[in-house]
């Protein structure tokens, strides 16, 4: 969706540079009512609940008030650009902050069926803490969307489906890398015995 600005202002990014930030104020303030137009139609319905068009424009401004020394422009479009260009990736932070917070979520964790090992047979602990420290090192050496797929999956509990989503993968790559992790703990663990 393109939107221009129509209205005329008194400030130009070159004398909000030369100005104080009150005129920078005062330039984004121009700029907030077609920045919440933009915002309102880039925020996808799901997270329209956690995060509205003003708190994302509100962010926008913050984060153009802290860089602004670094931009290098004169023109309106230019600002404009610029002004969009913090937008979505303050959108895009947004959408990484809720989908892990969606993963961290506690009210999807499962409890453990039957019994624990470690709790179960004491005489073994020395050496269930061992395969577990080993499967532990083992999952750290994995790369690092091997190591997401892992965690997701046995941490979190989560479908292929749900991973490929959080990944932007398809149900069938995310378990195709799923297998060749666990072929590498396999490999990594075929000497230990249980």
């Amino acid at each position: 969706m393109s939107l221009t600005v129509h209205a005329a202002h008194s400030q130009s990014p070159e004398q909000a540079l030369r100005d104080d930030l009150r005129s920078l104020g005062a330039l984004l303030d121009f700029y907030r009512p077609w920045l919440l137009r933009l915002a309102a139609a880039e925020i996808d319905v799901p997270l329209r609940s956690k995060l509205s068009a003003s708190d994302l424009v509100q962010k926008t401004h913050l984060r153009a008030l802290e860089s602004f020394p670094q931009f290098r422009g004169a023109t309106d479009g230019e600002f404009r650009a610029w002004l969009v260009m913090i937008m979505k990736r303050q959108l895009a932070d947004a959408i990484r902050y809720y989908q892990a917070a969606q993963m961290r979520d506690v009210y999807r964790e499962r409890p453990l069926t039957g019994c624990d090992r470690l709790a179960c047979e004491p005489a073994d602990s020395a050496s269930s803490a061992e395969i577990i420290e080993r499967l532990i090192q083992a999952i750290e050496q994995l790369p690092e969307g091997e190591r997401m797929i892992v965690r997701a999956r046995y941490l979190e509990q989560q479908s292929f489906a749900q991973i490929g989503q959080a990944c932007n993968l398809s149900r069938e790559q995310v378990r195709r890398r799923w297998l060749r992790a666990i072929e590498k703990l396999a490999c990594a663990l075929a000497d230990v015995e249980v």
